[in-house]
């Protein structure tokens, strides 16, 4: 089967033209797969699972967000409402049949939005360690106030870093993680091209936004892949960790939810095999 890859940029029509949302990297075909990336990375974290969906017949369509990995940055807010409903207007611009969407972090998190707005556009959604509100991850009993005050915590920390300690900053997060000292430095050096900007719009958009109320309009199979390990020194284990993943998706039980118990947060550099096991099982089934 002949391969081909190209990029396409995006368009978006609005009442003033504006920069593109994302920018999408389109290979192999067959059936299409959306890549969704996270926080500060590109479609250049895809790059092995690309190819190894390319192989079983899939076509991919790997994004990366505006302001990410060196593209563009998107100016004005609703940075993230804007990705999803640009990406919502190229499922149907480029009549992607009911593509697979698949999501890391942020990724993920978009993944499930697109598919609670649009349930009749998507086919299988897989979040890859993206869950529907990250702030209730970290304190269940947060209330919509407390998620507005973290939001506007996060921006200004932010804003008031310097260049060098926003880059530490990122350097370190991204350190922790991902396992091996390759992948990290590889991730650390997109993160690092990231526009500041559209980093901290897109992770203060994530804080404040729940996505758990409306989980139950999705039509369409779910599966979340965990990870824990890189926080079992702060006490996580993989009962505590999956039972915290499964409280964000009380309203939708129809969830699979796979705990990989040897991968840091990167599941798809620390445990390609896994992974890709994982999203196989999960794209064969019915």
């Amino acid at each position: 089967m002949k391969s081909f890859t190209f990029a396409i940029i995006v368009a978006i029509t609005t009442a003033t033209a504006h920069a593109a949302s994302f920018t999408v990297e389109v290979s192999g075909t067959g059936k299409p797969v959306i890549l969704i990336p996270g926080l500060g990375c590109s479609a250049e974290v895809w790059q092995e699972t690309v190819a190894h969906l390319n192989k079983e017949g899939y076509q991919t369509h790997a994004l990366t967000l505006a302001g990410f990995g060196g593209t563009k940055p998107l100016p004005g807010d609703h940075f993230l409402a804007t990705v999803r409903e640009d990406l919502a207007t190229y499922i149907r611009d480029k009549k992607l049949d009911h593509p697979v969407i698949i999501g890391h972090s942020l990724g993920g998190f978009l993944a499930l939005w697109i598919a609670e707005t649009n349930p009749d556009l998507p086919g299988k959604i897989i979040s890859v360690d993206g869950l529907p509100f990250l702030t209730a991850l970290m304190n269940p009993a947060i209330t919509p106030e407390g998620a507005q005050n973290a939001g506007t915590a996060t921006r200004k920390q932010f804003n008031a870093a310097s260049d060098d300690q926003f880059h530490q900053l990122q350097k370190q997060s991204v350190e922790s993680m991902v396992t091996s000292p390759e992948n990290a430095a590889r991730e650390t050096k997109v993160a690092a091209t990231a526009d500041r900007a559209a980093f901290t719009e897109a992770m203060v958009e994530m804080t404040v936004t729940d996505l758990r109320s409306d989980l139950p309009k999705i039509k369409t199979p779910v599966l979340l892949l965990g990870a824990w390990i890189a926080y079992k020194d702060y006490g996580a284990t993989h009962d505590s960790t999956t039972q915290l993943y499964a409280a964000q998706f009380a309203n939708f039980p129809a969830v699979k939810i796979v705990m990989n118990d040897t991968a840091k947060h990167f599941i798809q550099l620390d445990t390609p095999d896994w992974f890709y096991n994982q999203v196989d099982q999960f794209l064969q089934s019915k």
